[in-house]
């Protein structure tokens, strides 16, 4: 389901099963009553493996149960300090950890293959990024305006770094690519 794909549908009550749903855009569902309801119900808002919704802060580590964080999942939590993911999630959905002005870190576990555009927009306290060794695909201007992020470690597989990726990361001093 594309970005935006029903924002704002404010008749849309009713969605049937999630259960084909393998992707999530930013702000898919964001304004129908469906998704109000569904947020309303718990903190974790989970479909098929897909964490589409997280209002949480502090320190967390996800379930292995999720196998990909949708568009927006973590999108404004103000106050989340670091989060872990599992090893069995194999991408972060556009604009996931958008906003998140408080966030320090992120450890990716050992399959996220991509991370889509905006992922880490201003995340301006992100200073540790633990990417996985799979990795294939950084979309665009996913760590705009972190400013914080002095160094990362980059796999060597990787296969494509968009446009603007980095842009007004002002600490950004070194880049390394890592050995196979």
């Amino acid at each position: 389901v594309g970005s935006m794909a029903f924002w704002e549908c404010k008749a849309l009550e009713e969605i049937g099963s999630l259960d084909s749903i393998v992707s999530v855009g930013f702000a898919a569902f964001s304004g129908t009553p469906w998704w109000k309801e569904q947020c309303a119900k718990t903190d974790l808002f989970i479909a098929n493996g897909l964490l589409l919704n997280a209002r949480c802060e502090g320190n967390i580590t996800l379930s292995d149960s999720l196998i990909a964080l949708g568009g927006g999942a973590f999108a404004g939590n103000k106050n989340l300090l670091t989060v872990t993911l599992p090893d069995s999630v194999t991408s972060i959905g556009e604009a996931c950890f958008t906003g998140c002005a408080e966030l320090r870190e992120i450890n990716m576990g050992n399959s996220v293959e991509h991370i889509g555009s905006l992922a880490f927009e201003d995340c301006y306290k992100l200073e540790h990024v633990t990417f996985s060794p799979v990795l294939k695909y950084l979309d665009e201007d996913t760590f705009v305006d972190t400013y914080s992020l002095t160094a990362l470690t980059v796999p060597a597989g990787i296969e494509r770094v968009a446009r603007s990726n980095f842009w007004n990361c002002d600490e950004l001093k070194s880049i390394t690519i890592s050995p196979d």
